[in-house]
């Protein structure tokens, strides 16, 4: 800054400095001139043999003084230009370091942008992290799951896949799993959840049904037993649809099988 405003005052002085001793050589120069052209006048008067209003030998010495004037006046102008020279290399340092100044400020600029996003980053990450810990994962969870997915992420050890025979489990339930799972259980009576044995089902509460007639009939035998004979027919018929529709997939496996052997021997 300092620099700057030297190279200003600097600037100023030299311009007043250069019109004056512009105006100082345009004078003398002029000077010059007219001493000059006297000088040819008063040499042609003598030729003429007149004798001049000036001796010729004083305007001699004043055009010597007046040379050595202009050489004078010829030094400060080189001394000038040396000046001039000067603060135009101080400009062009000035414009560099300007051009430094706001290389580093746009510099500052972007790292400071970066800061303020990387400070947003750390606030969700803190918020993230504060949740994950609040919110953390059993042990016994993470196995069971493992457990779950370990069948469909490798295959057994004796699992050949060119042989069609083998059942393949794929990464989903099927609709048999679905259909004895806790929520179809909602949808069947009471007395289709009996086991072979007589017991309760996984995933039903409450005492097993009894058949009809197991206990003798009381005031409204005849309703009940009407009412479990029909739960029983409801899954019978349950259970003949799901065997019916095990034999046709095993069915559609055996002719998939067949069409492969009969690819085979064409080929």
């Amino acid at each position: 800054m300092s620099t700057a405003i030297k190279a200003n005052a600097n600037s100023t002085t030299t311009t007043t400095t250069q019109h004056s001793l512009r105006q100082l050589v345009r004078t003398q120069i002029n000077e010059y001139s007219r001493l000059t052209q006297l000088l040819f006048n008063h040499l042609e008067t003598l030729a003429d043999g007149k004798t001049p209003p000036t001796p010729p030998n004083d305007i001699m010495k004043q055009i010597v003084q007046l040379d050595a004037t202009l050489m004078g006046a010829v030094e400060k102008i080189e001394l000038h230009q040396k000046q001039q020279q000067r603060i135009r290399q101080v400009r062009l340092e000035i414009e560099e370091q300007n051009k430094a100044i706001m290389a580093v400020i746009q510099s500052l600029r972007g790292a400071k942008q970066v800061l303020e996003l990387n400070l947003e980053n750390l606030d969700e990450k803190r918020a993230v992290s504060a949740d994950a810990r609040s919110a953390e994962v059993s042990i016994s969870d993470i196995v069971s799951y493992a457990n779950r997915l370990s069948a469909y992420t490798s295959a057994p050890p004796n699992f050949n896949p060119g042989d069609p025979n083998q059942p393949f489990e794929p990464p989903y339930p099927r609709e048999v799993n679905m259909r004895a799972g806790i929520l179809n259980q909602q949808h069947i009576p009471a007395a289709a959840l009996v086991t072979l044995d007589g017991g309760v089902m996984p995933g039903t509460t409450g005492p097993p049904p009894q058949a009809p007639g197991s206990l003798g009939r009381d005031e409204d035998g005849d309703d009940d037993s009407s009412a479990s004979e029909e739960e029983f027919s409801l899954y019978g018929r349950i259970q003949d649809e799901e065997r019916r529709r095990q034999e046709e997939q095993g069915q559609v496996q055996d002719e998939e099988h067949a069409g492969d052997i009969f690819d085979l021997d064409l080929s």
